[in-house]
């Protein structure tokens, strides 16, 4: 999942996702079928398109003045996915109406995810991570 907004948001935008990680440590599995395996969030400057559709140009990207934070979730199993979804609707996290607020201000975008099979578990290097994750 990505959030982008303006530097005037970062604050608000940090603090959501600081309460979702909270969130999720003290409310999803860590165990079994419906374990998340592995939780990680980033917050960067966003960048322009450097190339402009012309990746000779090389290097040269840019800040907007936005900030783009990106939060990756991997369950064991799509049950524990739709159980997240399920805690979530209930309104179990208590950030779902500052997540409202923010994008209604008409300056924050927000991207879902993706959901893969249970047979797309982290291998290699991830699944080292994966196992000591948060």
């Amino acid at each position: 999942m990505t959030m982008t907004g303006p530097a005037e948001l970062k604050d608000r935008m940090v603090a959501l996702w600081a309460s979702h990680a909270e969130w999720m440590k003290a409310s999803h599995h860590r165990g079994g079928d419906k374990a998340c395996l592995f939780y990680h969030q980033c917050i960067s400057e966003e960048m322009n398109d450097f190339t402009k559709g012309r990746p000779e140009l090389g290097a040269g990207a840019e800040p907007t003045g936005n900030v783009t934070i990106t939060c990756i979730e991997f369950y064991a199993t799509k049950e524990g996915l739709d159980e997240h979804f399920k805690l979530f609707h209930a309104g179990d996290w208590k950030g779902g109406e500052e997540f409202g607020a923010l994008m209604g201000t008409g300056k924050v975008s927000f991207a879902g995810g993706a959901k893969g099979s249970g047979s797309e578990r982290p291998r290699g290097a991830l699944a080292s991570v994966a196992r000591g994750a948060w």
